[in-house]
């Protein structure tokens, strides 16, 4: 007969990895900056404008995420999480080529004033 591997074992090498994982994120970001600088023509303190903002939004909404977790289950939340985000990255995607960023098609973006654009 097999022992059974308590679940408490697990726990810390999810939250390790959770953790690895943000880490990593904001790593990849950083490493990204001279191509970001290019993309926006932004100064150097423009840019890290930039990054500060996006790690503070991330740990924000990782903040938020946990507790929605504990309020409204971790499962519930694991698998909404992910259509969420594909939704906002499309919202965020759509509002940036409103607003003249350029596309990732690489088509050039639509006049300010084309009413289809808003």
């Amino acid at each position: 007969m097999t022992e059974r591997v308590p679940r408490a074992r697990w726990v810390l090498p999810v939250v390790l990895a959770g953790t690895f994982m943000a880490i990593l994120d904001v790593a990849i970001v950083n490493v990204a900056i001279p191509s970001i600088r290019e993309d926006l023509h932004a100064s150097f303190g423009n840019a890290e404008l930039v990054i500060s903002a996006y790690t503070l939004a991330y740990a924000c909404l990782l903040v938020t995420g946990g507790r929605l977790g504990d309020l409204y289950g971790r499962q519930r939340m694991f698998i909404v999480d992910p259509r969420f985000v594909a939704q906002w990255e499309a919202f965020l995607r759509r509002l940036g080529t409103a607003l003249g960023a350029p596309d990732s098609s690489g088509a050039p973006p639509p006049h300010p004033t084309d009413a289809a654009a808003i």
